[in-house]
């Protein structure tokens, strides 16, 4: 699992990158806003999550065990959005459980700014295969 968020006032990104057993990915990623290094990925991102607080979580559901046994390539399990407070300030971010049948320690669109950018004016969540994006 991976995910990111973009804050557009600091054009700061915080990310994690193929994080486990955890409910909640995306809330991992916020808390790396408070942090001096923004971008955590696999054993290390788990470990960060479990030092501060986030409990371990099985995240396999029936459907997505039934694609990995079938082998099933393709098909995404992600979700992107872009805020806007009443200040007018904009977020952005998006989380994915993968497209499946990934090489281990692939790097998707969705925990880095391919997938989300943000800034004073504009707010973009933009996230698929990130092979596709990346290329």
């Amino acid at each position: 699992m991976s995910a990111g968020l973009m804050n557009g006032p600091s054009e700061r990104f915080c990310g994690v990158v193929n994080i486990e057993a955890v409910r909640h990915p995306i809330d991992v990623a916020a808390s790396l806003f408070y942090e001096r290094h923004s971008i955590l990925a696999a054993e290390k991102a788990t470990e960060f999550a479990r030092s501060h607080n986030f409990p371990h979580y099985d995240p396999v559901t029936a459907e997505r065990r039934r694609e990995y046994e079938r082998k099933v390539l393709g098909k995404a399990g992600t979700v992107g959005v872009v805020g806007l407070d009443r200040s007018g300030r904009i977020v952005d971010g998006a989380s994915t459980g993968g497209i499946g049948g990934e090489i281990p320690g692939r790097v998707s669109d969705t925990a880095t700014v391919a997938g989300n950018y943000a800034n004073t004016f504009a707010g973009v969540s933009c996230t698929s295969v990130g092979e596709d994006i990346f290329n």
